[in-house]
């Protein structure tokens, strides 16, 4: 099964497109880790992260097309392609992204966020963190937009951090983009 999962993986990589030149190394290094935002919402956008999202490419194939060390030295890298992760169309075109987290526990890359991302429907992207206060890392939710809100209900989330017994409900108001 390892096989056939990292030949799929280096078939992916193989056809992943190079990044433009304004993707520098220092750009990359600048933003390569995942983080939390310190206000409700925090924008965090970055052309490197806005690139990964458009062109779907992983964080660590960044890393190794740069030539850099690997996740296993440097901690988790910073990826849009998530499992987990909600995708809320809104009435505007634009769809929303969720949270999520990027590959299993076991992995060097493994994250879960706690992030909103919109895209719209020309193509132009919004990415914001939250403090984890307001809005916990987050991943196997339900997401449904209710009267200019979307309603995250659940997630799996870290073990550490699972309260048994409870459900986590948040509301994302679509405006403002705050919880």
């Amino acid at each position: 099964m390892l096989s056939l999962r990292a030949g799929v993986l280096g078939e992916a990589r193989k056809k992943r497109p190079v990044p433009p030149p304004e993707l520098t190394k220092e750009l990359f290094l600048e933003w390569r880790s995942p983080r939390v935002g310190v206000a409700n919402p925090t924008p965090m956008n970055n052309l490197m992260w806005e690139w990964m999202i458009a062109s779907k490419t992983f964080g660590d194939y960044m890393g190794d097309f740069m030539g850099l060390p690997s996740s296993r030295t440097t901690g988790p890298c910073w990826n849009f392609q998530r499992m987990g992760q909600s995708s809320t169309a809104l009435p505007d075109g634009s769809m929303v992204y969720i949270a999520g987290e990027h590959d299993d526990s076991y992995h060097p890359d493994f994250f879960i966020d706690n992030d909103v991302i919109v895209v719209r429907s020309g193509g132009a992207t919004q990415i914001y963190g939250y403090p984890q206060d307001d809005f916990p890392p987050t991943d196997f939710h339900s997401a449904t937009l209710i009267d200019g809100a979307i309603v995250i209900i659940g997630c799996l989330g870290d073990p550490a951090q699972r309260q048994f017994g409870t459900t986590q409900v948040r509301l994302l108001h679509t405006r403002g983009r705050a919880f």
